[in-house]
């Protein structure tokens, strides 16, 4: 199974009860903290999976807030050609998936820390535009799911940003 990241959302997502969400003042790893407790009370998950384990043990109040900040890096690097990383630093999880895009290919390794899993394969292929589209469209995903679940960040940024991508365009 290739390397893949996917949000899932109940058909009711609405806004739930929650703390007031702190200012994060452009820093994404406070953002990220402040939307994820929510994003999970409201019943979104977050799922990954490849290199020969289809089900990574991911939730979305730790590994989703480690992974939100990396994404606009990730997603850069994807569109201009430049090697980018994506962090799974939390525990159970501890690796990282390193984006090798060249032409209209990219090559995806993984590299465990701290852990006895090893991946198989530990080289995966992707056509660049698809795999770019399947982060777009996750990052897309969590865009709306936020707004759905704390509307009053639906104007703000990132949120907007993520909401207006559209995947494969």
């Amino acid at each position: 199974m290739p390397f893949e990241i996917a949000l899932s959302t109940p058909e009711n997502l609405g806004p739930v009860e929650h703390d007031p969400i702190e200012p994060w003042e452009g820093d994404l790893q406070v953002f990220a903290i402040e939307v994820c407790e929510p994003l999970d009370d409201a019943g979104v998950r977050f799922s990954a999976g490849g290199f020969g384990e289809e089900h990574w043990r991911v939730d979305v109040q730790f590994d989703l807030s480690s992974i939100i900040p990396q994404l606009p890096d990730f997603l850069e690097g994807l569109r201009n050609g430049a090697e980018s990383e994506l962090d799974f630093c939390e525990q159970g999880t501890q690796r990282v998936v390193t984006a090798h895009p060249t032409g209209e290919s990219v090559t995806l390794s993984c590299r465990p820390y701290f852990t006895a899993w090893k991946p198989d394969p530990e080289v995966e292929k992707a056509d660049r535009t698809d795999f770019t589209a399947m982060v777009e469209k996750f990052t897309a995903d969590l865009g709306n799911a936020i707004a759905a679940v704390l509307p009053e960040l639906a104007e703000l940024e990132p949120v907007i940003s993520w909401r207006a991508l559209r995947p494969g365009q």
